[in-house]
């Protein structure tokens, strides 16, 4: 008897299990039919093929944003991916050209491209061996390309290579179970020369692991006699100005990260917690096929806050009446996104609140307004000079290099912040070009205390200006 009522209500906590998932299904706005469907498949089995079909047919999203459009020429019909988006060849022969003229000046007879850097989201990050690849191995990745002839990549799981070779230009896809040992396979293939000269790319100031190091030094011929060098600096700026194609899916980047973002502020409401925003972030960024690398999106009281920064992750933290909420959100197609930030109200705001969030909206104005092809990083530090007064401070560089994540230049400051000092001065000098593009997201607090406000998001340098590439208005104050 024990037994049968331990079956009995075993059989009734999963009844309430299931229909506890069916609920959750329908409030992320899934609805009924992905989860209640689940049940039939013997009589889908059973019945007409047809009819399956179109019922399978009807579970799978619809994006509602404009697809993908190819361009170029694509010979060895490479597939498009949410994950690696399609780019044509000739662009990648346009990138292995500037990169194999630069090579060339700096004296390199080969790059070792290492990847496995990537943020908090889902996309694959790898941002260095993606631009050449198009795709990455999972975990880490290894890439030689030599100053001539084809470019290898290497694949730890053999049954990895097919899908490698369905997306990227580099059909030379080798099965190494020591990705290191084949990159010098490699490099000694290359016959190097006496004296020759190997770049190191990783990413962002990150090297290969030393023991990869230690095995590469000890493994390249002529042993001793090869020179290795940190090209990961070197190679990222080669990469700041962004072609035509680039530039396509960072606009396409925009309006997914514009439509995300108001669903994001539309759900966020007292009750609600911050685990909650976040699902709405992803299942309305899957929905539209697309990706994310950033989802900092958290509350704190206005009357005495805790952080004033967003919450690297989300928690189940709840939303309170007298909050005020800060977003940071990346979201695009693949490693091409486009960067917002944000800050609303959760009733009305404090004036300390309403004064900062106002500094904010005029420094973004400025900057949007005032910024032009061939001003310096020394430029741009004067709108913080002229707003970066009395109890106000700031916690970041105005602009911000973005594209496949942040990267530099770093531009605006003032001598004895920490965001200028160690980010922003080495940029004094640095000249914005029609091609970059970057963040301008003012990010103001009062001294002494953890209020701040921040906003703003990715733009373009065109011939004449800055050009936005979100719509969402983040200077409009928000109260929901």
């Amino acid at each position: 008897m024990d037994r049968m009522k331990s079956q009995l209500t075993r059989r009734s906590f999963l009844v309430s299990g299931a229909d506890s998932v069916a609920g959750a299904g329908l409030a992320l706005g899934l609805g009924s039919g992905l989860l209640g469907q689940g049940c039939k498949g013997d009589e889908r089995l059973s019945g007409d093929r047809g009819a399956a079909q179109s019922e399978g047919a009807s579970l799978v999203p619809q994006p509602t944003l404009p697809p993908l459009e190819k361009m170029g020429s694509n010979a060895y019909g490479r597939l498009d991916s949410e994950f690696f988006p399609f780019f044509s060849d000739e662009e990648f022969a346009a990138r292995y050209e500037k990169i194999r003229a630069a090579m060339t000046t700096k004296g390199y007879a080969a790059l070792i491209v290492y990847g496995s850097q990537h943020y908090s989201g889902n996309d694959t990050g790898q941002a260095n061996v993606v631009y050449l690849a198009n795709v990455a191995n999972i975990v880490q990745s290894y890439l030689v390309f030599p100053q001539a002839g084809e470019p290898t990549m290497f694949a730890g799981l053999e049954f990895h290579i097919p899908t490698m070779k369905k997306l990227s230009p580099i059909q030379d896809v080798q099965y190494a179970p020591d990705l290191a040992a084949g990159a010098i396979g490699r490099l000694n293939q290359l016959m190097l020369q006496s004296g020759a000269k190997i770049g190191i790319v990783a990413y962002a100031g990150a090297s290969i692991p030393s023991n990869h190091f230690q095995a590469i030094q000890a493994g390249v011929n002529p042993v001793g006699d090869v020179m290795f060098e940190d090209a990961t600096a070197w190679f990222e700026g080669l990469r700041w100005k962004h072609s035509v194609e680039e530039l396509y899916h960072l606009e396409r980047a925009g309006k997914l990260t514009s439509l995300v973002h108001g669903k994001v502020v539309a759900a966020a409401r007292a009750g609600l917690t911050h685990t909650d925003t976040h699902r709405v972030l992803q299942v309305q960024t899957a929905l539209e096929g697309g990706t994310y690398a950033l989802s900092h999106m958290s509350s704190t009281p206005m009357a005495d806050p805790t952080v004033h920064y967003p919450d690297l992750y989300s928690t189940e933290q709840e939303i309170h009446e007298g909050d005020v909420f800060m977003t940071e959100i990346a979201v695009g197609y693949g490693n091409y996104t486009t960067k917002l930030c944000s800050t609303f109200f959760v009733g009305q705001p404090t004036d300390d609140y309403k004064r900062l969030f106002d500094l904010a909206v005029g420094l973004l104005h400025a900057a949007e307004d005032g910024l032009k092809p061939g001003m310096t990083g020394a430029d741009v530090s004067t709108y913080l000079v002229d707003a970066i007064t009395g109890d106000y401070t700031y916690y970041q560089p105005l602009v911000m290099g973005w594209s496949t994540y942040l990267h530099p230049p770093y531009l605006g400051g003032l001598p004895g912040n920490p965001a200028y000092d160690f980010f922003a001065r080495p940029f004094d000098a640095f000249a914005l070009e029609e091609g970059h593009t970057f963040t301008i997201i003012p990010w103001v607090g009062l001294k002494d205390t953890k209020k701040a406000v921040w906003l703003g998001t990715t733009y373009k340098m065109t011939a004449t200006g800055v050009e936005a590439l979100t719509d969402f208005a983040v200077d409009v104050l928000r109260i929901v």
